[in-house]
């Protein structure tokens, strides 16, 4: 019974103690000013290093950053002794060799495995665009699954 009428009496009246007014004063549009804010420079005028290069940003066509994906998606097994050898969709490949695959690893370039390591692959992408000659290395990170234990 007592908490009845705790219930009833006490518990309203602190509901509503939370609560004032709202002063609408103190908001109307006449009150309110503008927020300062402060520039180095216009962000819309074109800045004094006109010859200044751009950053080179990566891009969907980096080759690295495709091989990553590619390969995600087929490389199946990761055999390490008594000689290195993985296993790309249904085609074995040791280091030394040239991956072919259907369909192409990357499109514009040659991919050879290069070393098979405790927990990455490493590839030689070749070049084959003549506008773009020449060869990188790329690393391809397995996942917890493949790597040596």
């Amino acid at each position: 019974m007592s908490y009845l009428i705790l219930f009833i009496f006490i518990l309203p009246s602190l509901l509503h103690a939370g609560r004032s007014e709202f002063n609408y004063a103190a908001v109307r549009p006449e009150k309110k000013e503008p927020v300062p804010i402060l520039l180095s420079r216009n962000p819309l005028v074109i800045g004094p290093d006109t010859d200044k290069p751009l950053p080179i940003l990566k891009d969907k066509d980096d080759p690295v950053a495709k091989l990553q994906v590619n390969m995600s998606s087929r490389l199946k097994s990761v055999i390490r002794e008594p000689r290195p050898i993985i296993l790309i969709d249904n085609t074995v490949y040791q280091p030394g060799d040239e991956i072919e695959v259907r369909g192409g690893l990357l499109p514009k370039h040659r991919v050879v495995l290069k070393t098979v390591g405790e927990d990455k692959l490493v590839f030689t992408l070749i070049s084959t665009d003549p506008a773009q000659p020449g060869q990188l290395e790329a690393s391809y990170m397995l996942s917890a699954a493949l790597r040596n234990r």
